[in-house]
């Protein structure tokens, strides 16, 4: 169990880097983190933020995953897979961008299960290729989301002089994938009609 008090794990990375991400949870650990910011990750071979392996259990409770990069990989803020789960309650998923990669501008999931209540995703995009599922990408898993924003993800934006793609869609799920969303609002997101 980390209790970060409201402080900030910073990475800082200003390019990518194999194995650039802030925080790297081993296969079957058991990981709960509170009250804290994970930013400044910028990985070739995983998440940008924190990277969730095989059959892991990690919690986050008010966590903010925030300004974390992928580049030619999935899950710019959080990829999480093979049997993991990850259950987040409150905090954000925000600000988070893929280069380079298709699938997951915030979070990526694959043959995993993501539940999130009380979360808010917001801007996260893709630059050079759209993205699709610029807030959450599913493949093969499961995904929970009860009383959530998504707001502001998928939209063309410059960021130090390089310009997002519009995102596919902002959720996507695919092969066989479960999701059960409540309660939660959609707006404002993407700006060119093929976003879904």
């Amino acid at each position: 169990t980390l209790n970060m008090n409201g402080h900030t794990i910073n990475r800082g990375l200003t390019e990518w880097e194999n194995n650039g991400e802030v925080m790297c949870i081993d296969e079957d650990a058991n990981v709960i983190i509170h009250d804290g910011t994970i930013q400044g990750g910028w990985s070739c071979n995983g998440a940008g933020g924190i990277h969730i392996k095989d059959n892991a259990n990690v919690t986050f409770d008010n966590v903010n995953i925030m300004d974390n990069k992928v580049d030619d990989d999935d899950g710019a803020g959080i990829a999480v897979y093979d049997g993991a789960v990850l259950t987040m309650n409150g905090g954000s998923v925000s600000y988070n961008a893929s280069y380079n990669a298709v699938y997951g501008g915030g979070v990526y999931v694959e043959n995993a299960s993501a539940f999130f209540t009380d979360v808010t995703f917001q801007d996260n995009r893709g630059f050079h290729r759209s993205t699709h599922g610029a807030a959450v990408y599913v493949d093969n898993g499961t995904l929970k989301m009860e009383n959530c924003q998504i707001f502001g993800n998928g939209l063309m934006q410059k960021s130090d002089g390089d310009t997002s793609r519009p995102a596919y869609s902002v959720i996507n799920l695919s092969n066989g994938s479960d999701a059960t969303i409540t309660r939660t609002e959609f707006f404002e997101n993407g700006d060119a009609y093929e976003t879904y």
